[in-house]
């Protein structure tokens, strides 16, 4: 093999890296006499092609069984024995720092380095429990911002590239947004609806009965970021509260933090072998499989306003978000949980803390810290998620275009077309559309020979797809029986009334009896041919497509679950052997006439 890097500093295990983390911590550089962990010295080759070490791990000081140990950055973890002990290969050709690392989920990771004088050696590695109790004296911190993040009293001052991603993120925003707060504006003054659980859920103090109109500073500025997401030490799915008023299981550091900090760091992730001191951190599987987004992305919600028939709804409570449970019921539920889509991996740096990176807030170029234990080690190309979370609200992701498929199936027989067009969720694990309620899907079909073709009959646009009002001029369509489908989860069979009422185009002009008449406006599609995919709430009143803090009840879900289709039937009066029909599918974020900008995104088109 040949020349390796280590560092020539004279310090024994651990002092040399605590030294550099506390220089960090501090938010200065060394100075030329003091030792630069970023200094590397170059060594002849090791004499020693491999070893291996036996660590003795202890947790409160008592042997324990069960504790994964490994050296830093590689890919073979073992699990001490009775006696808490456990043999580990040294790969003498990993770059940087070698330690050994253990990791228990009841402690901070802690670590031991290891030379080549500690061939077959027993190394003793001492683990201390964590207190449990949640902090509720500690201020969440700055996330730091892509244009500022001097100091490490910021996340984004190591973790530059996932602080980029995240601030441009739907995250970020959470709270901010208009939307959420005209929203939270229309609730009774009383109430609170949960907004701030998962909206806002970093408002310091006591976490649960939170309003978001409590949010200020961070919490309001920030939304969802790293020192929430990465204090939740479990997710209790059981518990019918969303986000940190129930499901999300936050722990904030309460321990004395001695010199160097207000509280001892702890923070929950995905590694189990990372050692560094700022972090406190403690190894959780619920950051790398979907528990952690089922905090807020399930939640059944209790009437705000009136009452919910418990007779349907058995908890009191309607079905709000069932991202969770539509992905757990769907053929992708062992094979691609929710990071797997909505955080796709960056293969541009080297660890999530930018390990090789030579960025700095100041100039853009520093001595970039070496692999190890401050640093980190690196991570195989791809292995770091970006903390992105695109999705609907993120166009250039091209999401919503790989979701879903459409087909045509046409004939003219004498002189009428009929256009067949199935839709089909083509792409995501989940239903489409998912999330928000209030998000619906407008499909619309057209056809054309030398000009646009008169429509005949056929489906149409529900109503939720927009009635203008103050039009001249309406579709009108005749109402039939309630169609039977299958929607989401078992929805559809826990409903007396499906709620889909059967609308066949007659025409334009003024309805008659058994007939709806819809007003043409811009955007306001009701009854043109097409189709809509919905969760479709009600109020104490009736009233369709309500948003979700006043809603009693569901009368229909006809989203599409993970390969899912539905066909729906169009008549054309044809003026040619050939038309052609054009289907277009449009992701709305509101229901239209609502107050809100519709958003409409053109998810796919095919003409044929």
């Amino acid at each position: 093999m040949g020349h390796r890097t280590r560092r020539a500093t004279g310090l024994r295990r651990g002092t040399r890296t605590l030294i550099a983390l506390l220089l960090a911590c501090n938010g200065t550089e060394p100075s030329d006499e003091e030792p630069r962990d970023s200094e590397p010295v170059e060594v002849p080759e090791s004499s020693v092609e491999a070893f291996h070490v036996t660590v003795a791990v202890t947790l409160d000081g008592e042997p324990v069984e069960g504790a994964t140990v490994l050296q830093g950055g590689t890919a073979t973890r073992h699990t001490t024995d009775v006696y808490g002990r456990a043999v580990v290969d040294i790969d003498t050709s990993m770059e940087g720092d070698w330690a050994v690392v253990g990791s228990h989920p009841e402690a901070r990771t802690w670590w031991v380095d290891v030379f080549e004088e500690d061939n077959g050696a027993v190394l003793d590695l001492e683990l201390t429990r964590y207190d449990t109790t949640d902090n509720v004296a500690y201020t969440f911190r700055d996330p730091g911002e892509p244009d500022r993040r001097d100091t490490t009293n910021q996340c984004s001052h190591c973790h530059i590239s996932i602080n980029e991603d995240w601030h441009a993120s739907p995250h970020a925003t959470s709270a901010s947004n208009p939307d959420v707060q005209a929203v939270f504006a229309q609730l009774p003054a009383d109430e609170d609806g949960d907004c701030a659980a998962c909206h806002a859920p970093g408002i310091d103090g006591e976490l649960s009965g939170r309003r978001l109109d409590e949010a200020t500073g961070i919490a309001l500025d920030h939304g969802v970021h790293c020192d929430v997401c990465h204090r939740v030490e479990s997710v209790d799915l059981d518990d019918p509260d969303p986000g940190v008023a129930g499901k999300l299981v936050v722990h904030r550091p309460g321990e004395d933090g001695g010199i160097s900090f207000e509280w001892k760091p702890l923070i929950f992730g995905p590694y189990d072998d990372v050692p560094n001191l700022a972090m406190g951190s403690v190894a959780r599987d619920l950051f790398t499989d979907e528990t952690l987004c089922a905090g807020c992305h399930e939640h059944d919600q209790p009437a705000i306003e009136g009452t919910i028939d418990t007779e349907r709804w058995s908890d009191g409570r309607v079905p709000i978000h069932s991202t969770y449970s539509e992905w757990k019921e769907g053929p992708l539920n062992e094979i691609a949980p929710c990071q797997s889509c909505h955080m796709p991996p960056d293969p541009d740096v080297g660890n999530s803390a930018d390990l090789g990176a030579t960025h700095s807030a100041d100039s853009g170029e520093s001595d970039a810290l070496p692999p190890g234990v401050v640093a980190g080690w690196y991570r195989p190309p791809g292995a770091v998620r970006r903390h992105s979370w695109v999705g609907p609200r993120t166009p250039d992701s091209d999401m919503l275009q790989l979701a879903a498929s459409l087909q045509i199936e046409k004939s003219v027989d004498e002189d009428v077309l009929t256009a067949r067009v199935t839709t089909k969720n083509v792409g995501p694990a989940h239903a489409i559309p998912t999330g928000e309620p209030s998000r619906n899907l407008i499909l619309l079909v057209t056809a054309a020979c030398d000009e646009e073709l008169v429509p005949l009959g056929g489906d149409v646009v529900p109503d939720y797809g927009g009635s203008d009002p103050s039009a001249s001029e309406f579709r009108v369509v005749e109402r039939g029986e309630d169609i039977a489908y299958t929607g989401p989860l078992d929805f559809a069979e826990r409903l007396a009334n499906t709620g889909i009422p059967s609308e066949s185009y007659v025409g334009l002009g003024t309805a008659e009896e058994g007939q709806v008449a819809y007003g043409i406006g811009e955007g306001a599609y009701a009854g043109h041919p097409g189709w809509g995919f919905a969760r479709v709430l009600v109020d104490s009143e009736g009233e369709r497509m309500v948003p979700h803090w006043r809603a009693v009840d569901m009368v229909s879900d006809n989203r599409l679950m993970p390969q899912a289709e539905w066909t729906s039937t169009h008549l054309f009066a044809a003026t040619c052997a050939e038309p052609t029909v054009t289907a277009t599918l449009i992701h709305r974020a509101y229901p239209w006439g609502q107050g809100f900008d519709t958003r409409d995104q053109v998810m796919v088109e095919i003409r044929q």
